[in-house]
């Protein structure tokens, strides 16, 4: 989230995936962070490929949507 304003990282070259969406009106789906197929999905949607870098955060470093947010982006030759 800081990427823009802290090292002007330009905003057409961002995206921001995360578990659940950002939508936080309806609290946080904790259970989101557990379904692995949309991040997989959600990168295929964003082509992810070899010009990206992907950044995955996990506070226990296992989470399964943060792990297959990396697995997917390798895969499709990403940083």
């Amino acid at each position: 989230l800081e990427l823009a304003s802290t090292f002007d990282w330009p905003e057409e070259r961002l995206a921001i995936v995360l578990a659940g969406g950002l939508d936080f009106r309806r609290g946080l789906d904790s259970g989101a962070e557990d379904d692995p197929e949309a991040v997989r999905a959600r990168l295929r949607d964003l082509n992810c490929g070899p010009v990206d870098v992907v950044i995955g955060l996990s506070a226990s470093g296992s989470s399964r949507f943060t792990v297959a947010a990396l697995e997917e982006a390798r895969s499709a030759g990403a940083v």
